[in-house]
């Protein structure tokens, strides 16, 4: 009699499930790597003279880590007339067992989730937990990494590029939360005419300072792809509001992007630059404390980075190679010796649709001037690893 029960509630839900329009996807990707990087924001005892740590050497590291696992789920609601419901939540997971602040720290949907509507003719809106307007400018970031078990003393994101938040030391440029998925956003998706196209985003803070509503971000992405030509350019700027106060008033930082290249069937190749303005940033607020400049709590931090990347696929082998670099900054019109550079190279190999081995090697190098205003006893952060990719 159960299995009676059983087989009827089955087929009482076959017509519901075939109405479901719903996909699961996501990889498991876990590798082995190694890293020397100098150990300075891990450091114990720190100084008015070095509010960043003491030097406390090097350290190399090994072990077994998670490259950035997911599962995904997503689907759609036709609702008649070119309208449809959209949806996706987007799960990432540490296949090594391990916990991080990041995707491992237990917060279901931790990255890009949503819901919205989309439209033939009008494009489409999402609302959610959401890839930012920068995020679409990144065409020369497209390497592996390990997501390692403990903050700085564990990543650096050696081999990303250095125009990424948190993609170089001092806790990186982009004071602004952008680069990734944002939380309490609404973004609006353009159709494609005759290959151009446009994004456009809104994150709230929901905080308020000196009675002034604080961090809210808006950003705008504008893109047009050639495909006769296989030739792309596009274009960023991600604006917060309110994110410092001095005399003078309110000030608001900013970045902005633009980037261009060329994707064919076979070869890849892209360049980008990027520009940050920003105000009381923690990377500015250190290079004014460390270099024993006029503290401003508003401390007015610009600065200048690019990237370019090349790959070409050849049968089942894909090798990829990326180099950034970024010039020195200026804090409140003072240049800061806080020059590096970083090159990454990866090679792919293909034993499915679905399998793929990885092996790569970067490096982060500081310019002395950086050396020295971070009181570190090395110039250069060094990553190596492999591992192996399955998508489902």
């Amino acid at each position: 009699m159960k299995k009676l029960v059983l087989a009827s509630a089955v087929a009482l839900a076959l017509p519901i499930m075939a109405h479901a329009d719903v996909t699961i996807s996501g990889n498991v990707n876990v590798g082995f790597d190694s890293l020397k990087y100098t150990n300075n924001s891990n450091a114990t005892t720190k100084s008015s003279s070095n509010p960043l740590g003491s030097n406390v050497g090097t350290t190399t590291t090994t072990g077994v880590d998670d490259f950035g696992s997911q599962i995904v789920f997503k689907g759609d609601e036709d609702l008649g007339n070119g309208l449809k419901t959209i949806w996706k939540v987007s799960n990432g997971f540490n296949a090594n067992g391990a916990a991080t602040p990041g995707s491992g720290s237990g917060v279901f949907a931790d990255r890009e989730t949503f819901v919205g509507l989309s439209s033939e003719t009008l494009g489409s809106i999402h609302m959610g937990k959401l890839n930012d307007t920068l995020v679409l400018t990144e065409s020369t970031d497209n390497l592996y990494g390990p997501r390692r078990d403990f903050g700085y003393g564990g990543g650096l994101n050696v081999n990303t590029p250095l125009y990424e938040e948190g993609g170089q030391p001092l806790g990186g440029f982009g004071g602004l939360n952008g680069d990734g998925r944002v939380k309490n956003s609404v973004r609006y998706d353009s159709p494609t005419w005759s290959g151009f196209s446009f994004n456009a985003d809104y994150n709230a803070s929901e905080s308020v300072s000196s009675n002034h509503m604080s961090g809210d971000q808006y950003g705008i992405h504008v893109n047009y792809n050639n495909a006769a030509t296989n030739l792309f350019v596009g274009g960023a700027y991600k604006i917060g509001l309110n994110t410092a106060q001095n005399s003078s008033g309110t000030k608001n930082s900013s970045t902005s992007r633009i980037e261009g290249g060329y994707n064919g069937e076979n070869l890849t190749c892209a360049v980008t630059f990027n520009h940050d303005s920003l105000y009381a940033d923690s990377t500015g607020t250190n290079f004014v404390s460390v270099a024993g400049l006029t503290a401003n709590t508003a401390a007015h931090l610009t600065g200048n980075s690019w990237g370019t990347y090349v790959a070409y696929q050849f049968g089942a082998w894909k090798p990829q190679f990326e180099y950034s670099s970024r010039p020195n900054s200026t804090v409140d019109g003072h240049t800061i010796a806080s020059s590096a550079h970083e090159a990454s190279f990866e090679l792919d190999y293909s034993l499915s649709k679905r399998t793929t081995v990885i092996a790569g090697y970067a490096e982060i190098v500081e310019s002395a001037g950086l050396q020295t205003l971070q009181g570190d006893s090395s110039s250069t952060n060094k990553l190596s690893y492999v591992a192996l990719l399955h998508s489902f």
